[in-house]
């Protein structure tokens, strides 16, 4: 009987540190002026991980541990900047280092981001000059962060086979209008229908490692205008209008790792130093390429270490889910957005539960 009592408040307090966190990360999301809040959750966290010493390193935060450690070995070539860029990684998986399950469900998930969606609409005033909505400029009148969640909801939704909330989720997403989440959900759904064993030699550590450095070097291109001349042959825009600002915006990064491409091998500017590169001509601004800036601060080799990481897992969805995350980290900087590494985290464990639910291995079939 004793233990049974004892089992109950373990869950209780589980279930209130998990609600408390839950809390902190989605309340700046519905409401920006109190988003400092979510810095809290380390906090949280920490005082559960030392109540109950229950520390574990889920798969989900393996990518991330990687940059906090070699962060935290580079913090001497560290800005400030670079050290708020590390404390939002923090925020972002502290919780799943020290809970054992999270118990949030995919319909619950999926009205948490239509309301907030919904809400910071309102609250930016958006609907008082009528409703936008245009693929190729990327405009819509809901726009915004939440985009990337519901991408994210979607592709976990497929995985974990829910296909009435993976459908949901996309068709939210695409009023939403974030091209980058669109474009990578599509491309993970297509992993889910080719045979698995395509699937896992693509979605391999060491080939998604090159596939990823092919990618930088894409962008290295694109930003010395070697595709202008198609760019605007199919789109009648220029490279940098389609970009939305990005080829000039990463000139100056990609000027610095040409000249020395060497040192960006093994070492690169540290952590926050992006900024002080664009701040001589944007001031205050994000690189709005987390594998660029990756490269950048860190070096070639922890790039590697983190994309290794994050195709490391033993089950395939657990892989596609980092997929999805990989090709918005292309052009765009939600390595900073904890509310994003938090439900990242949150619906990689869930794949996990699944996994382990259905008896899948690491050469069992996920589909079965």
């Amino acid at each position: 009987m004793s233990n049974f009592i004892g089992n109950r408040q373990w869950i209780k307090l589980e279930s209130v540190t998990w609600a408390i966190a839950l809390f902190l990360t989605i309340s700046g999301l519905y409401f920006p002026p109190i988003r400092y809040a979510a810095y809290l959750v380390p906090a949280v966290a920490l005082i559960y991980g030392l109540a109950e010493g229950r520390f574990q390193v889920p798969q989900a935060s393996k990518p991330f541990l990687v940059l906090l450690f070699f962060g935290l070995v580079l913090l001497p070539l560290a800005n400030i900047e670079g050290c708020k860029d590390l404390f939002f990684i923090t925020s972002g998986i502290s919780i799943f280092l020290v809970l054992a399950d999270v118990p949030l469900q995919p319909l619950w998930f999926l009205c948490i981001l239509i309301v907030g969606n919904l809400i910071s609409t309102l609250m930016g005033g958006r609907l008082s000059s009528g409703i936008s909505f245009n693929v190729l400029h990327s405009e819509s009148t809901f726009e915004g962060v939440f985009g990337y969640l519901f991408g994210l909801l979607c592709v976990h939704s497929a995985i974990t086979r829910r296909p009435r909330i993976a459908l949901l989720s996309f068709l939210a997403s695409i009023l939403v209008l974030k091209r980058i989440a669109i474009i990578s959900e599509l491309i993970c759904i297509a992993f889910l229908f080719i045979p698995e064993r395509f699937s896992r030699k693509i979605l391999n550590p060491m080939v998604m490692i090159f596939a990823n450095i092919g990618v930088v070097l894409i962008l290295i291109f694109y930003t010395r205008h070697a595709f202008d001349g198609a760019i605007t042959q199919f789109t009648s825009q220029s490279g940098n209008q389609l970009g939305m600002g990005r080829q000039v915006l990463y000139a100056a990064v990609v000027k610095a790792i040409a000249n020395d491409p060497l040192k960006f091998v093994f070492i690169g500017e540290g952590p926050g130093s992006a900024y002080d590169t664009l701040g001589w001509t944007f001031g205050l601004k994000n690189l709005h390429s987390d594998i660029l800036k990756i490269c950048y601060e860190y070096g070639l080799l922890v790039f590697c270490a983190f994309i290794y990481f994050g195709y490391a897992a033993r089950t395939l969805g657990m892989r596609i889910l980092f997929l999805y995350a990989n090709i918005l980290y292309v052009t765009d900087n939600t390595l900073i957005y904890h509310f994003f590494i938090f439900f990242y985290c949150t619906l990689g464990k869930s794949i996990d539960t699944f996994a382990t639910k259905s008896g899948l291995t690491a050469n069992a079939s996920w589909r079965k």
